[in-house]
């Protein structure tokens, strides 16, 4: 997501050339292999139900249902919905965006950024609908990167900090999430896994100084590879080993093609060792949407019942919740799907 493009009211990521040619592949294959698996397996009737999702003021990539200027009102709205699905948490996904100059809160320390009250407005509605609330402090994509200098590093976490003072005295949360998501690319990268530790480390360090009763949490990324099990739970203990956080909430990638339904199970007990290997509970990020383009502000389409199910079955054995990214926005484009979170 290296490109930006300004739509009006708020700017989103676009895939650049490479990503498109590689992403496409991506998609026809795991488009192929997961039609193989609806086909040879019987749909299951998952034991456990979303209760989490992640929301954000608009997301960072494309454009549909935003809330980067609802009033409490319209959060209240919102949060009755997400009470009928049984969700009892949320996870504001970030702060600000650097790369894209927006600031979700009124900032003292980020003035050159464009501001909006999405945070303060959300936060009175969550407390009184008693939904629980992480919030994401400073995004960036760095973590998709490995080039960062050590300077750049350092310049980072001073960000990050300042954000977390900035938002730590905004309302009542339950806990903070790590916006910067990253993965494991199918081989091991001490730079990247040092650079990842260390930013880890600050995060935690810098939130628990701040608020030191508080829960953390991250979500990053399912890239499976063949015949990378050992690298994949080397990398991951290493990137969080001597980290504080509380909860690991991997994405399980389907919807992004980087996972296929074949190889999820096994994807999850790889995480289930990393949780274990860094003591963090274990959660599901499980995605309700499949991608059909890479050039339109809203590249997704609602995720078939068939697969979400399925989804939710392979992960169950190895977590203690499921959450979602985005019940604002899918449910609201498949009838079927608003029915089924409702069951």
């Amino acid at each position: 997501m290296s490109a930006i493009r300004d739509i009006g009211k708020f700017k989103i990521f676009i895939p650049d050339a490479g990503d498109i040619a590689w992403g496409s592949r991506l998609v026809a294959e795991s488009d192929a292999l997961n039609s193989e698996y609806l086909a040879a397996n019987p749909v299951p009737e998952p034991e456990m139900k979303i209760t989490g999702s992640f929301i954000c003021g608009h997301a960072p990539d494309y454009a549909d249902i935003n809330m980067v200027d609802a009033g409490v009102e319209a959060w209240d709205r919102l949060f009755a919905r997400f009470q009928s699905y049984g969700v009892d948490t949320v996870f504001f996904q970030s702060a600000l965006w650097a790369e894209l100059n927006e600031c979700y809160y009124r900032s003292e320390a980020f003035t050159d950024m464009r501001q909006y009250s999405t945070i303060e407005n959300m936060l009175t509605s969550a407390e009184k609908a008693k939904i629980d609330v992480f919030l994401g402090g400073y995004g960036t994509v760095s973590g998709q990167t490995a080039n960062m200098t050590q300077e750049e590093v350092a310049d980072e976490m001073a960000k990050y900090e300042i954000c977390l003072k900035e938002i730590s005295q905004l309302g009542k949360v339950k806990g903070f999430y790590f916006p910067s998501e990253t993965a494991f690319e199918g081989k091991r990268d001490p730079e990247k896994e040092q650079k990842m530790n260390k930013l880890f480390k600050a995060f935690c360090s810098n939130v628990k100084k701040l608020v030191p009763d508080t829960t953390l949490i991250i979500s990053p990324y399912t890239l499976a590879f063949d015949d990378k099990d050992e690298e994949f739970v080397a990398a991951w203990s290493s990137m969080f080993e001597g980290v504080a956080m509380d909860i690991l909430m991997p994405q399980d990638s389907i919807g992004t093609s980087c996972c296929s339904l074949a190889k999820q199970r096994k994807m999850w007990q790889l995480w289930k060792r990393v949780a274990d290997n860094t003591d963090q509970k274990l959660w599901a990020n499980v995605e309700l949407f499949q991608r059909r383009s890479f050039t339109s502000n809203y590249p997704f389409d609602p995720v078939s019942l068939e697969r979400l199910k399925h989804q939710m079955a392979n992960v169950a054995p190895c977590v203690e919740k499921i959450c979602c990214w985005e019940l604002i926005s899918f449910p609201a484009h498949s009838r079927k799907l608003h029915d089924f979170l409702l069951k």
